[in-house]
Formats: C-alpha cells, structure tokens, sequence
C-alpha cells in the first residue's frame, strides 16, 4: 500500500521555505494574503540563504485553501511531496504503510 494524504487535512501545511521568486510567479495562487516574508536563517548553509518562510497569523501555509486543499499542488515544494512517505517527516495520521495510526504519532514520540 502506498501513502495517501487524509483529504482536506492540512494539518502538515504549515510555513515552509521557499523562495521570494517562488511566492512572486504564483501570487495569483496565494489564499491567505496576510503574511510576512521571514528569512529561513537554517537554509543558508544549503542555498545561500534564499528562502524565506511566508508566515501568516495561523502558520498555515499561504497557498492552503479554506477546503484545506493545496492550490499549488502540482508544483509544491520538494518538502512538501515528502512529507508522510520519508521516515523523518512522518505524518501525525497515517502510517508509511498507509494505514491510519492508531495513535496519534505525538503520543508514540513521548515514549
């Protein structure tokens, strides 16, 4: 079985780095038009410090929708197509496995 994300979750969607040329080319995508752009500090080492993190009131992605569906989906950043199928992002619902968690994954971590 492969991973399929929960529908209209949005759970993971929270700021993720990207950069200010990115958000620019698809500003006619962004739903959430109250953010402030903050440099992504961690990423310098990576690529020189380009990306930045789009932050909104309620760290919800700015490209989230109210159905809580991804309006760039089909070109959403590199963390964004791994997160839930790579062991080091794991999704709080659904197992690698595709099966939903019998617990939440906060409470397996706390172990």
């Amino acid at each position: 079985m492969t991973f399929v994300c929960k529908e209209n979750c949005g759970k993971c969607c929270g700021p993720v780095p990207m950069t200010p040329a990115f958000i620019s080319l698809n500003r006619d995508k962004i739903q959430n038009t109250n953010y402030t752009l903050t440099p992504a500090k961690f990423m310098k080492r990576v690529s020189g410090g380009r990306e930045v993190y789009a932050l909104t009131k309620n760290l919800e992605c700015i490209f989230l929708t109210q159905e809580k569906k991804c309006a760039i989906y089909d070109i959403r950043p590199y963390v964004c197509r791994i997160y839930g199928v790579d062991k080091r992002l794991p999704c709080p619902f659904i197992d690698l496995e595709g099966k939903l968690r019998e617990k939440p994954i906060s409470e397996l971590l706390d172990k």
